[in-house]
């Protein structure tokens, strides 16, 4: 037998005990894209392709034999899905950090096939920031998907860096009430990724020349 709705998981109540009323040998139920027992004669079938990163038993399907009539179904999950879903969380304080991320990039099987949920979180200088934008624009165009989750990353500038961009005018005034902003303003957030992008677009323009 086949049943669309859910036993516990959705407003639509399935009684297991239909399954004896009726005779069934099996009932595969759908609406729900995981493989799961609900009793040794009532499953989900699951779906051949995986659908979303918190999926557990997750891009298979069913394959159930039958012995004879009344006998107890042989269930056995076969797995389909040719892509693969992966989450991933890494804190970011440094180069060495930056440098673990691009090798775990790296040592993907079959990028293409695969679709990354990436949560980062941690504190860098402007220089490694832009960096790790490079690692992620690379690591994004060899993936099926790159989906970043979280708040990220947060810019903390060095004097140094804040520096070599620094001039007169009216950039370096900007500089200077971004600067106090980032360094506790109620709005240091903010303040902290504009001077990031401060940073990025200068070193782009000085790379340009």
């Amino acid at each position: 037998g086949f049943e669309r709705g859910g036993v516990v998981e959705t407003g639509v109540v399935i009684d297991p005990a239909r399954v004896d009323a009726a005779q069934l040998d099996y009932l595969a139920l759908g609406d729900w894209h995981s493989t799961k027992a609900i009793s040794p004669r009532i499953w989900y079938s699951g779906t051949p392709e995986t659908t979303d990163f918190r999926m557990t038993e997750r891009g298979s399907i069913l394959l159930v034999q039958i012995d004879g009539p009344g006998a107890v179904p042989s269930v056995e999950r076969v797995h389909t899905s040719r892509n693969e879903w992966l989450s991933h969380r890494t804190d970011l304080h440094g180069p060495a950090d930056i440098d673990a991320l691009e090798a775990w990039f790296a040592r993907l099987d079959e990028p293409l096939d695969t679709l990354v949920e990436l949560e980062l979180t941690g504190v860098l200088g402007l220089q490694d920031l832009s960096r790790l934008e490079s690692v992620l624009e690379r690591g994004a165009g060899r993936l099926l998907c790159l989906r970043q989750t979280g708040s990220g990353v947060l810019p903390s500038p060095s004097g140094d860096e804040l520096d070599s961009i620094a001039a007169g005018g009216f950039i370096g005034e900007a500089i200077r009430r971004l600067k106090e902003n980032a360094d506790g303003g109620h709005e240091s957030e903010d303040a902290a990724r504009a001077l990031q992008l401060l940073y990025r677009l200068s070193r782009e323009g000085s790379h340009a020349d």
